[in-house]
């Protein structure tokens, strides 16, 4: 799922001030696409659900560190995986 350069803003002011852990760079750059990671569960697990985290991922201009925000938690993104407007993640 796509965000807005809005909602990159956002995810920008959260996080300013960040530094890379491996070079202590501070350039950062972001894809403007959530991701997933998703509960791995063995193929003999009887009940495998399907738990899924949407991600913001962050990657070091200088190293290639990667990381991965989860976009919940950053107030861009709702508990049913749904894009919140702008104004209403603001507020969060």
């Amino acid at each position: 799922m796509k965000y807005t350069k809005e909602h990159g803003d956002l995810i920008l002011s959260k996080i300013k001030g960040s530094n890379c852990d491996l070079c202590n760079s501070h350039k950062w750059e972001m894809q403007n696409n959530l991701f997933y990671i998703q509960e791995f569960n063995s193929p003999s697990t009887e009940n495998p659900g399907n738990a899924a985290v949407p991600l913001v991922i962050m990657a070091c201009m200088d190293c290639g560190n990667t990381k991965l925000i989860n976009a919940i938690k950053l107030g861009i993104v709702d508990t049913n995986g749904e894009l919140l407007p702008v104004k209403r993640a603001v507020n969060n």
